[in-house]
């Protein structure tokens, strides 16, 4: 306890407390630094107190302290997306991490290393994002990602603290996603009728799924006395390829969904499709083949019986709706919305309609699609006063004789 009296010029006797905080490094210079702190108090008593006090958050801080990492930030992030994936993070995780970290968070920080990194050069790099045109989205995401990658290394004690933390990400503007109108469902139909994605268009539309999911599907999955199918596997694609993933990692994904009798009808009606492939190929000498093809009974199928690709798919949609002369702006994925706002204006549960899609929340699902119907207040509104109108009937009503 290093604790020494003094007596001042003026006869006054005070006491110094010193405690030794141990050595520091300048993160900058590398340089080694002992550092102390010390104070003076009138009393002995008080030195004392002070520098138990002291010397208990010394320690602590000691505890705490993490030596400054000299490994580049460029460095760090190719292998923690290599751990990453060795842990079993999915492929498509592990492409859309590395396409913010080679596109965007390299370029900026790669060569900064770790311990300099701070909360204003990320702040920095964001706003230069956004000063190059990158969407709000594509910002903070980056920022995820940084923030993700981060706080591994403050688990692993590589950092003390996560500079990301003290960075706000940008304010996002709400998603506005595009639907059909029935009106124009039934446009989409009859412009894809005799197409080879007509059942899937339907299906897609009244059930909800998305493209991935449809395309994952097998007749194992579904279940007609029920009237259900199971959602299992997702079909993504991963570098220019598409590869399916397991849906069982997140109980939101993986779901049985009840189907409507117009997505079921349309199952069977592909059945009916994939009966008239086994013959053509039987009668063409191509039966082996097809036999192949189907081995793992896909639904959506090409005609020698393989697994549809999602991009062919998507180029087979945008073809049929422009031929339609249906808006530009609902992509595949509207078809989905769609299969949403028909649920909303049936009246149907948000919490069952986000089991249903597979959303982890009922709050995202309505602050995603609410906008869609505007008149659903309305409705409900006007299901309120009849069941009021009711019970006043009721209640006006002359007892019954006894």
């Amino acid at each position: 306890m290093n604790i020494q009296k003094r007596k001042g010029k003026d006869g006054k006797t005070t006491w110094r407390a010193e405690v030794d905080l141990g050595v520091r490094i300048d993160p900058k210079t590398g340089e080694k630094k002992r550092v102390r702190d010390s104070a003076t108090f009138d009393t002995r008593q008080e030195a004392v107190k002070w520098w138990k006090e002291r010397k208990t958050r010394a320690e602590a801080d000691k505890r705490a302290f993490v030596e400054p990492s000299k490994e580049l930030l460029q460095d760090y992030l190719s292998r923690w997306l290599e751990r990453k994936e060795r842990e079993g993070a999915k492929a498509a995780t592990i492409a859309s991490y590395g396409t913010a970290i080679n596109l965007h968070i390299i370029p900026a920080l790669g060569s900064v290393p770790l311990a300099h990194l701070s909360p204003a050069m990320i702040q920095r790099f964001l706003d230069k994002l956004i000063q190059d045109g990158r969407g709000s989205r594509t910002v903070a995401y980056s920022r995820t990602v940084l923030r993700i990658a981060l706080q591994d290394a403050v688990r692993l004690g590589t950092i003390g603290v996560n500079p990301c933390d003290r960075v706000r990400p940008p304010k996002q503007e709400r998603r506005r996603v595009e639907a059909f109108s029935q009106e124009q469902l039934e446009r989409l139909f009859r412009a894809a009728a005799g197409s080879r994605i007509e059942n899937l268009l339907i299906f897609a539309a009244y059930s909800g799924l998305r493209r991935g999911e449809i395309l994952a599907l097998t007749w194992n999955d579904v279940d007609f006395k029920k009237g259900t199918v199971s959602v299992r596997r997702n079909l993504v694609e991963v570098q220019g390829r598409a590869t399916l993933q397991d849906t069982a990692k997140t109980e939101a994904g993986n779901r049985t969904v009840a189907l409507p009798a117009l997505a079921l009808d349309a199952l069977k009606r592909q059945q009916d499709l994939q009966r008239e492939d086994r013959k053509v190929a039987l009668a063409t000498g191509r039966r082996e083949q097809y036999q192949k093809n189907q081995e793992e009974h896909w639904i959506f199928t090409t005609a020698d019986g393989g697994r549809l690709d999602p991009n062919n798919v998507s180029r087979d949609y945008r073809r049929i709706r422009d031929k339609a002369g249906l808006p530009k702006a609902v992509p595949f994925h509207g078809l989905r919305h769609t299969a949403v706002s028909l649920r909303i204006a049936a009246g149907v549960d948000l919490a069952i309609i986000s089991k249903q899609i597979g959303h982890k929340k009922s709050s995202f699902t309505a602050d995603v699609y609410g906008h869609l119907l505007p008149e659903t207040d309305r409705v409900a509104t006007d299901l309120l006063n009849s069941f009021l109108a009711g019970r006043k009937r009721n209640d006006n009503s002359p007892p019954a004789e006894t």
